[in-house]
């Protein structure tokens, strides 16, 4: 099984293809996340008219929703540490 030239010439391109270049990634920016998240909205509730106006209010409602959120998560975690060492300690004493 002798691979032809055309064949190893092949195999080559698709190893390193010159004229493939590689498109420059721009970081993303608040405002094309914000207009990313928009965009998605509007996918997932297409009935929503969703305004300029409105976008700001939208944003600091999720801001607000994901720090009550968070919050409660860290309460609940230490709440829950805090009874596990209790536990802990308490099965020990019995022993």
């Amino acid at each position: 099984m002798n691979p032809s030239i055309k064949d190893k010439t092949d195999v080559f391109h698709l190893l390193a293809n010159p004229i493939h270049i590689k498109g420059k990634r721009n970081k993303p920016t608040i405002d094309n996340i914000d207009n990313d998240i928009f965009i998605l909205l509007n996918k997932r509730f297409p009935s929503m008219n969703i305004t300029e106006y409105d976008r700001q209010n939208i944003l600091e409602k999720i801001e607000s929703l994901l720090n009550e959120i968070s919050i409660k998560n860290t309460i609940n975690e230490v709440i829950n540490n805090i009874i596990s060492s209790l536990i802990i300690e308490n099965e020990y004493r019995i022993l």
